[in-house]
C-alpha cells in the first residue's frame, strides 16, 4: 500500500471510530463535559472537523475552507474566523461554546472528511 493509501486508511479508521462512538449518543449527552479540564464530544468533533477542513483546503489546496465557502460558521452560530479551530481556547471559552444539533455537527464532520479523502 502506498503512503497515501496508508494515510487514508488510518484516517478512515479514525473517522469510523468517531462515528461509531457517537452513533447512539443524543444531543444533550454530546454536549456534556466530563470535568472542567475536558471537552465535550461535540466540541471534539467540531475541532477535528475544523482542523481537517483548514489543513486540506488552506494548507494543501490553497482554497477557501468549507467553513467559509459553505457558510458552516452560520450553522454553528460562530464568527467566520477561518483560523479558529479551538486551539488555545480557555476552559471557560470551551464551556461557553454552544454546539449546533448533532446532525449539523456530523454533516460538517462528514464533509470535511470527504474533502480529505478526495484529496
Amino acid at each position: 500500500m502506498s503512503g497515501t493509501g496508508t494515510t487514508l486508511s488510518a484516517l478512515e479508521r479514525n473517522w469510523n471510530m468517531v462515528k461509531s462512538a457517537v452513533s447512539d449518543v443524543d444531543d444533550a449527552t454530546m454536549d456534556i463535559r466530563p470535568n472542567s479540564d475536558s471537552n465535550s464530544m461535540s466540541w471534539l468533533v467540531w475541532h477535528m472537523s475544523r482542523v481537517t477542513d483548514r489543513f486540506i483546503h488552506m494548507r494543501l489546496k490553497g482554497e477557501p475552507q468549507l467553513w467559509s465557502k459553505d457558510v458552516w460558521y452560520e450553522k454553528f452560530a460562530m464568527p467566520e474566523d477561518a483560523d479558529d479551530m479551538g486551539m488555545g481556547w480557555s476552559s471557560e471559552r470551551t464551556a461557553a461554546w454552544q454546539s449546533p444539533s448533532k446532525d449539523v455537527l456530523m454533516d460538517y464532520f462528514e464533509e470535511a472528511n470527504a474533502a480529505a479523502a478526495a484529496y
